[in-house]
């Protein structure tokens, strides 16, 4: 808190408990009467740090999701994730908790509940392990010695033009390349 802001509510207090009007004290501290009421009021010489500015933040959360239905939600995710072919979604808890005969939340608080716990992410097994025998590619030492090519297509443009795209790309230099053909012919 500003220590400034905070010398003028302890002069303003200091003012009003020796009798002075709240209107003179808020014209000389340049704040409105209410302003000198409230610090006035808050005065308390038992506490040091009366004068300090409090939270306006709710002390309670009004709607917070029962502990029961944070948990039932918990333990369906986990179960639906020792499934490694089932979704692990909010529709998908909402409804095993209704095939439990639970009643489901809305799925948003059930996507809340379950970002709360951090289980947003489904654990994957890891990459599988190279077998250690290399793969047969020819090797490229200098550019055009190897090149990779792909044809896509057919595409086609407004008016039924149709046309294939031949890529490639040189292996040593990573240089690419595109060509429109118009079929996919040998030439």
């Amino acid at each position: 808190m500003d220590g400034v802001e905070v010398e003028l509510r302890h002069e303003a207090a200091r003012r009003r408990l020796a009798g002075e009007s709240p209107r003179v004290i808020a014209r000389d501290l340049g704040r409105t009467r209410q302003w000198v009421a409230k610090w006035a009021a808050r005065y308390d010489p038992r506490d040091p740090g009366w004068a300090e500015g409090r939270s306006r933040a709710p002390t309670r959360v009004a709607r917070r999701t029962d502990a029961g239905v944070v948990g039932q939600v918990l333990e369906v995710r986990k179960l639906l994730e020792e499934n490694p072919w089932a979704q692990v979604g909010a529709p998908a808890i909402a409804w095993e908790l209704e095939k439990l005969g639970a009643v489901a939340p809305p799925e948003r608080t059930i996507e809340r509940i379950v970002a709360r716990a951090g289980a947003t992410k489904r654990q994957r097994p890891g990459r599988r392990q190279s077998k250690g025998i290399p793969y047969p590619a020819p090797c490229a030492r200098q550019a055009g010695d190897v090149v990779q090519v792909d044809l896509v297509g057919p595409r086609h443009l407004d008016g039924g033009v149709r046309f294939h795209a031949l890529n490639q790309i040189d292996v040593a230099s990573h240089h690419a390349g595109i060509e429109i053909v118009e079929d996919r012919g040998d030439e």
